[in-house]
């Protein structure tokens, strides 16, 4: 696909793409997804009900993978640039998996070009 525009266009894409989740035929991958959301919801709603260990612990698994991935996975040369955003990065994926996913499930979806 090629890139969104702007912002709104952005979401509107992924919300495409989260609402053809439901439609994959393997099992696995589907329950896969599902306990990423779910993953997701919990560390959004850790800080209500959560002990300090286990929000630690759940903010860590969230932020561990990500920087090995970073650092793993983008060219020196653009890492700094990373860096500098991963926080706010790391801060905001969360509302935006759950608000994505979430509205690719309930809200009726419009295909590009139908």
């Amino acid at each position: 696909a090629k890139p969104a525009a702007d912002l709104l266009g952005f979401f509107r894409q992924r919300v495409r793409w989260a609402a053809m989740g439901g439609q994959y035929p393997q099992l696995g991958l589907k329950l896969l997804s599902v306990c990423i959301f779910v993953f997701f919801v919990l560390l959004l709603a850790a800080p209500s009900f959560a002990p300090a260990p286990i929000l630690v612990t759940a903010i860590l698994l969230k932020i561990v993978p990500d920087l090995l991935l970073l650092f793993v996975s983008v060219p020196k040369t653009q890492r700094r640039k990373l860096l500098s955003v991963f926080l706010i990065g790391e801060v905001l994926h969360a509302p935006y998996i759950v608000a994505v996913a979430t509205w690719g499930a309930l809200a009726p979806v419009r295909w590009k070009g139908r």
